[in-house]
């Protein structure tokens, strides 16, 4: 079982802990360490890697191209080859 020095981590995170709280972390930071020794019991010798436990399916749409500026060019007055002109930066 591992030591959790709660003293150590309530001084990094700027809290003050009663007596009754550094005990009442201290039995939760044994579960939660109690947990984790049990996923290390589990097998996984013959189990291959997984990257995405969830399958993940790519859904496209086919492109359809649209002029959706038509009326900002018909009204644009600063135009060259279909693209609108801006002020030139120095």
């Amino acid at each position: 079982m591992v030591n959790i020095n709660l003293d150590s981590i309530a001084k990094t995170a700027h809290i003050d802990l009663s007596l009754a709280e550094k005990a009442k972390f201290e039995k939760q930071c044994n579960e939660i360490l109690k947990m984790f020794e049990q996923i290390e019991e589990i097998d996984v010798e013959n189990v291959a890697p997984s990257f995405q436990p969830i399958e993940v399916k790519n859904i496209t749409r086919e492109d359809i191209v649209c002029n959706k500026n038509h009326k900002q060019i018909i009204l644009s007055k600063d135009l060259e080859d279909g693209f609108f002109v801006g002020p030139r930066i120095k």
